[in-house]
């Protein structure tokens, strides 16, 4: 950039703006000064009333002044307003300050303007400093809010504490320097009243806050759904409480009025209500004015008759009497505690406590608006929810789409897989009750969908699911915000009821486990013989049952189950070693003797983990979850290792008893570690469960002992089922689901075959392409109707053509990537201008016929390679080879005969000139192709000059020129290496220049200053380094030394910048020798790609801009696949000659590969990558399998008797980077036996094929997909 007079301005800020921002900067410090000083002015107001309140010293003994309380309050009230306005008048300086600072960046984007996912989530939360002021942002909002203001209502020191304690919960859970355990959370919150309304409140408010403190949003996003785990630790109290007193009143109503006193009873708890509530002083105004007794009395009736009692009470409905009394949330918690400190008065049971309690609590969507179903009912400009959605249809068909997006949800499918019939009477009805609660008329109450849903295992990981299902419907279709919202709002009603169930069941059960140990469960399912009967019954079920029945398959089942029965044994309370199962465990007596305690401690000075330490007969080695525990110390017993142990034991003593596999039970795998390699997800998780209570329930078992049964099984989830496979993205599920196939969106197949009439006209019009589509009428119209067709299979469209066609098709023509380029670049146009396509369509029509760029150009590339190879040092050989002079002098002769004849070149050769032209060109390619150096005439680009030479003309001569090789007998081999020497003189008799592609520069502006200039490309090379290393098909490529990953991104940086039009730092000649060795195929290419167009999505980079880089990219994508594409290729050649037999011979038959597939095992069992998967009793049956193939893969028997290998992988969790590891591994393990690299590559490319059956599963779960035909051999 430079000025009218050419000088270039200077980047900052100019005089004037400087001197004015410096001016604006000391009016605001000036403002602030003075509202600090008002406020100083207001608290020593307050101080001065304060201190003249109080006696001096030396008399207070009598006591204290009274102040001016109501004077008091209004000044602090004052106050109040006046250090909210400071705040905001703080926070509006502060957003106008960013905003300047952005303007002055320029369109330069920062990464700390990015969310950076690959540091952890206190790192994207801003650190301890701003989660710690967004917690005291969240408690002032908490305590302004009148639905959590009661829970927070409290002194300054106790508030203090609290903040202290949700700042370290939150630090430590986010993952900061903290330490908070939150199972911690249950017992602190489970007496208190805490439904799931004022938990979403407490969430609103830290999202709230934190959006205030400028966190990104998608990191506040993912904060909500972490702290979302922790509902059940904070709710769970009181839902369970409030269902079992539910429960109690349905059963008993009558009983429990005789519990209760009587009339008398509930009297005398009224009085003591109310003898509370006037003294109260967050009540006593409200009640003020009001004849108390009066209001006691009606109350008391109305309390017996809601008891149990006889009806007394004759008054109006609730609803009525408090219409206007503008009763908040705030007041009616403030009531229900009083109500709590008279009950505790009375001397009741818990059970009668939470009854009264949870009776009470009903009460509260009949007093306080909002909470009642018809308070829902939102008007804005006088129309209901339902009317703003768009009525009945159109929730029906939002209940539609969510049902489609559920069925589909791994997290939920298992609730939604049902029979047709049934699925759309279900639909029916959610869509009916939906309407009611959004305004309409409906005849299914809350009543009915508690009690539907409570037999469910619903939690609210599965809630949450189901919302998100909903909202993502809503967004598909095309639900205004504000009315989605509302929508939520009205659904999130529905949580506890929904839900209730499962939390109750389970905490119950929970509960019964914890006091009673399980010594008793065990007995009552039969023990060690009732668990392998479970486990045998269970094995039926699942064996048939289609959801899972893949996961029970092969011959290592039996093992499987046999590990499974003693890991069940010993979960429900039993034992390997003991009938009954169980020892009682007495923390005070049970302890540990000096010698064990010796070898704790110095396992803990070594940081050794306890598991697998064996000091004395007991083995520290437990499944159960160990949480760290603070003892007293025990003056008799040395500190650290006994305190290890014993909070060992102190884990295990919470439920009184403990198994004897925390000592020297089960010595198998860690879940986790089992569960890693295989692919389960929750809905198959719930498929299993479910099978275990019919299991259960086949034998006989009742229900109460089912669902104790059930919730130790369920503590095994997050150990089965992985945190990754957990995760799903159900708005773009549905939107890939909706979403027309690009062959239907752009108009199928006659836009197609539009656009292949243009492409050839357009070809043929094109130098660079003429000469490969000049062809007879008839072939042309195969050409083009063979082209409709692969674009049409390219596209999502049904086709008829083989893709595996494609490479022997083009492998013997001339084709490169600028060929390649040069038809997409025709494609473009056409779809654009002609066909007056999008460019988002265009652009994704491009992204469809790329991959297929390796097959097209193959032939070229591998057979150029070979012939560079061969005339490398020199090109004696092939001069040889040719017939020296004489030979070269009769190709020649073949040549200028042919060219005579060529309508597209005999202008350029007339009779006149030809016999002086052959001689000159005679001794040009003896001189060429390693003959004597006895050329003397012009270079070629002056004796070209002006003779209007393109591409088509260059193209047609090496057509003749091969012609006239075939005619004189010379091998094909030799063939290419004449043409590889040829090639280079393209750009001299065409006169050509180093072209510049069309993509770098628009608008006069090169890519890199498109992109946001130096800087920026350095930040997305970085962002680029993070993501790939996160992707698992270029993962094993980028898992590098920090030292080498930053070689890496700094010679990518350089690459980058010189492609892409800025300072040219790194040499392109370099890269094709860089990744030679590298197996990278066109598929971990595309991969790269793709991470690129998402980076620069991140960073906003406009489409056009993406899409030109891509397209430099491509540019060298044969410098870097081609050294794996060459090696494939002469593997696939070789084993075309060869029969199959030959390298099984070459790698010593079986007795060969039997010590390569030994050698093989040895490095993959200690590699920590893919160790897993080769792990477990079922090693040796798997390993034996494995060997049987391979040898069978490499030409040996064909003896494998064993399933596909789809089926084989299809229910593991593996991906590119693991079978890259492996194959990494086999080549390494040949290599250490002694195999030449020829034979290592054979071998890797019989294996490498089979990637798409290996990987079918997974990429059918992560949408790739794998086109690459380079290992078809």
């Amino acid at each position: 950039m430079s000025n009218d007079s050419g000088e270039r301005p200077h980047i900052g800020w100019e005089i004037e703006k400087m001197t004015e921002s410096v001016d604006s900067t000391h009016h605001n410090i000036q403002d602030l000064k003075t509202k600090i000083t008002a406020v100083v002015g207001r608290l020593n107001q307050i101080k001065l009333a304060v201190s003249l309140a109080l006696p001096a010293a030396s008399t207070r003994t009598g006591g204290f002044k009274r102040m001016d309380a109501e004077v008091t309050r209004r000044r602090l009230e004052q106050l109040r307003k006046e250090i909210a306005d400071y705040k905001s008048h703080v926070y509006e300086m502060a957003e106008t300050a960013e905003t300047r600072k952005g303007g002055l960046r320029g369109t330069i984007r920062k990464k700390g303007a990015v969310d950076d996912k690959s540091k952890s989530l206190y790192e994207r939360l801003g650190g301890v400093s701003d989660i710690e002021a967004a917690v005291d942002l969240l408690y002032d909002k908490a305590l302004a809010d009148p639905r959590t203001r009661a829970h927070f209502d409290k002194t300054q020191k106790k508030m203090g504490h609290i903040r202290k304690r949700m700042q370290t919960f939150l630090v430590s859970y986010v993952g900061g320097p903290a330490t908070y355990d939150e199972e911690d959370l249950k017992p602190v919150h489970y007496n208190m009243n805490i439904m799931d309304y004022h938990f979403d409140a407490m969430l609103e408010h830290l999202g709230s806050s934190l959006a205030e403190m400028g966190t990104h949003p998608e990191a506040i996003a993912d904060c909500m759904q972490l702290l979302g785990r922790v509902r059940k630790y904070i709710t769970t109290g009181c839902t369970v409480r409030r269902a079992l007193a539910r429960k109690a009143r349905e059963q008993g109503r009558d009983e429990l009025f005789l519990e209760l006193g009587e009339s008398g009873g509930i009297e005398n708890f009224m009085t003591r209500t109310y003898d509370i509530v006037k003294v109260d002083d967050r009540l006593r105004t409200f009640f003020k004015g009001k004849d108390l007794d009066a209001i006691k009395h009606r109350q008391t009736l109305y309390m017996c008759e809601l008891l149990g009692g006889p009806r007394m009470y004759e008054g109006r409905s609730m609803v009525e009497i408090h219409d206007n009394l503008k009763i908040n949330d705030y007041l009616f918690d403030c009531f229900i505690m009083d109500a709590e400190r008279a009950l505790h008065g009375l001397n009741l049971t818990e059970d009668l406590h939470d009854i009264v309690v949870s009776t009470l609590e009903d009460q509260r969507k009949y007093i306080v608006k909002g909470h009642n179903d018809g308070d829902t009912v939102k008007l804005v400009d006088g129309k209901t929810i339902l009317e703003r959605v768009g009525g009945e249809m159109n929730v029906e068909a939002v209940v539609e789409t969510m049902y489609f997006g559920a069925q589909r949800d791994p997290r939920i499918k298992f609730f939604f897989v049902m029979e047709k019939e049934k699925l759309t009477a279900v639909k029916r009805k959610v869509s009916e009750f939906l309407c009611g609660a959004l305004g309409g008329q409906s005849s299914i109450d809350v009543n009915i969908v508690r009690a539907a849903h409570y037999p469910m295992n619903i939690g609210d990981h599965q809630f949450d699911a189901l919302v998100e299902n909903l909202a993502a419907a809503m967004e598909l279709m095309e639900v205004e915000g504000s009315v989605k919202s509302d929508v939520l709002d009205v659904v999130s009603h529905l949580r506890g009821e929904i839900t209730a169930g499962a939390t109750s069941r389970l905490e119950i059960a929970r509960k019964k486990t914890e006091s009673a140990g399980t010594d008793g469960l065990y007995k009552t399912i039969g023990g060690d013989d009732g668990v392998v009967k479970l486990v045998d019954e269970l094995y039926k079920i699942c064996l048939v049952d289609d959801r899972i029945k893949k996961f029970f398959q092969g011959e290592k089942l039996e093992s499987v189950k046999a590990n499974q029965t003693v890991f069940l044994q010993q979960l429900l309370g039993g034992s390997a070693d003991s009938p009954s199962g169980v020892v009682t465990c007495d923390l005070n007596s049970f302890l540990p003797s000096p010698q064990m305690v010796q070898s704790l401690d110095h396992s803990a000075d070594n940081g050794h983990d306890l598991i697998g330490l064996n000091p004395s007969p007991l083995t520290v080695e437990t499944v159960l979850r160990l949480r760290p525990v603070t003892l007293p110390p025990d003056p008799s017993i040395p500190s650290r290792g006994s305190e290890r142990l014993k909070s060992i034991l102190l884990d295990a003593a919470s439920v009184k008893t403990f198994s004897r596999e925390s000592l020297n039970g089960y010595n198998g795998r860690d879940l986790p570690r089992i569960h890693q390699t295989i692919q389960i997800q929750d809905w198959q998780f719930d498929a299993f469960m479910d099978n275990a209570r019919k299991a259960f329930a086949n034998l006989g078992t009742d229900d109460d002992t089912i669902d104790e049964c059930t919730v130790l099984m369920e503590t095994t989830r997050r150990d089965v089922v992985s945190e990754e496979n957990r995760q799903f993205d159900v708005r773009q599920m549905m939107h890939d689901a909706h979403k027309k196939v690009l062959y239907e969106r752009i108009g199928g197949e006659v836009t197609i075959a539009r656009l292949c009439d243009s492409m050839y006209a357009a070809a043929l019009d094109d130098d660079r392409l003429r000469f490969f589509f000049e062809k007879n009428k008839a072939k042309v119209q195969s050409i083009k109707k063979k082209m409709t067709q692969f674009i049409c299979g390219a596209l999502g469209g049904p086709t008829t053509y083989d893709i595996a066609d494609l490479r022997p098709a083009h492998y013997s023509m001339n084709i490169t990537s600028h060929h390649f380029d040069a038809m997409l670049s025709i494609v473009k146009e056409i779809l654009i201008g002609e066909l007056e396509f999008n460019r988002t369509d265009a652009r994704e029509v491009l992204r469809a016929l790329q991959p297929v760029r390796g097959d097209i150009i193959n032939g070229y590339t591998v057979r150029s390679e070979i012939a560079k190879r061969a005339t490398e040092k020199g090109l004696d050989q092939m001069f040889l080879r040719v017939g020296e002079s004489e030979g070269i002098t009769r190709i020649t002769a073949s040549l200028f005969s042919i060219l005579g004849t060529d309508a597209r070149l005999k202008q350029f050769f007339k009779p006149d000139k030809r016999d002086r032209i052959k001689e000159g060109v005679t001794v040009f390619l003896v001189d060429r192709f390693g003959g004597p150096k006895n050329y003397q005439g012009r270079d070629l680009a002056a004796t070209h000059a002006g003779l209007d030479i393109t591409d088509y003309h260059f193209d047609a001569f090496v057509a003749d020129f091969l012609r006239a090789l075939g005619a004189s007998g010379i091998d094909e081999t030799v063939v290419d290496e004449l043409l590889v020497t040829l090639e280079p003189l393209r750009s001299q008799v065409l006169g050509q220049k180093d072209e510049v592609p069309a993509a770098l520069i628009k608008n006069g502006q090169t890519i890199i200053e498109r992109l946001g200039g130096d800087d920026q490309l350095e930040t997305l090379v970085e962002t680029l380094i993070e993501k790939v290393g996160n992707d698992n098909r270029l993962e094993f490529y980028f898992e590098k030394g920090h030292f080498k990953l930053r070689n890496i991104r700094r010679r990518l940086y350089q690459f980058m910048s010189g492609a892409f039009g800025g300072p040219v730092q790194y040499d392109a000649d370099r890269l094709k020798p860089a990744h030679y060795d590298m197996n990278i195929t066109d598929f971990h290419f595309d991969a790269f790609i793709s991470v690129w167009t998402a980076t620069c999505k991140e960073f906003d980079v406009d489409s056009e801009s993406t899409e030109d880089s891509i397209e430099v990219l491509n540019g060298v994508r044969s410098a870097i696949t081609g050294g794996c594409v060459i090696r494939m290729e002469m593997s696939r050649k070789k084993a075309q000659l060869e029969s199959p037999e030959q390298l099984f011979e070459r790698l010593g038959k079986k007795e060969g590969i039997i010590k390569i597939t030994d050698k093989l095992y040895t490095m993959v069992t200690r590699d920590h990558r893919i160790n897993m998967f080769f792990e477990g009793s079922k090693l040796k049956a798997l390993w034996k399998g494995f060997t049987t193939y391979f040898i069978q893969a490499l030409g040996g028997p064909q003896e494998y008797r064993g399933r596909g290998l789809g089926e084989v992988h299809g229910t593991l969790a593996i991906n590119d980077y693991h079978l890259d590891c492996f194959l990494q591994l086999l080549n390494r393990s040949q290599l250490q036996l002694g195999f030449d690299r020829e034979t290592c590559d054979d071998t890797f490319a019989q294996f490498e094929k089979l990637r798409p059956q290996i990987l079918h599963a997974h990429y059918v779960r992560s949408g790739y997909v794998h086109t690459d035909a380079s290992f078809d051999i």
